[in-house]
């Protein structure tokens, strides 16, 4: 694993002024599965389902770069990004895949 930064743009969340009319800030939530993407457009996503975090404007997937991690007061933290990873059919690998979690009420 490589230490230090991928030298890609890294993903910032800043305060909102109130004025948040840019299109930079929108992001879309995509089915993983490319062949029913469309069919689950608009549908509930599924807490524990794997997503694809999708920036409207650049069409870039939000990406984890596991290979980039550093040591923060939070712990071992992971470099993320806005970059699709492709594999060789075309569909998402597994940097761009996120999963929704929630905690128990139980």
């Amino acid at each position: 694993q490589r230490r230090g930064f991928s030298l890609r743009k890294q993903v910032v969340s800043t305060q909102s002024t109130g004025d948040d009319s840019s299109y930079n800030v929108v992001w879309q939530v995509l089915c993983r599965n490319p062949l029913i993407r469309m069919e689950m457009e608009g549908r509930p996503v599924v807490v524990g389902d794997p997503i694809i975090l999708n920036h409207c404007k650049t069409n870039q997937n939000l990406a984890c770069m596991s290979q980039y991690q550093r040591r923060t007061p939070y712990g071992q933290e992971m470099e993320v990004c806005c970059k699709t990873f492709l594999d060789s059919h075309k569909a998402e690998m597994e940097e761009n895949l996120w999963t929704i979690i929630v905690e128990s009420s139980e």
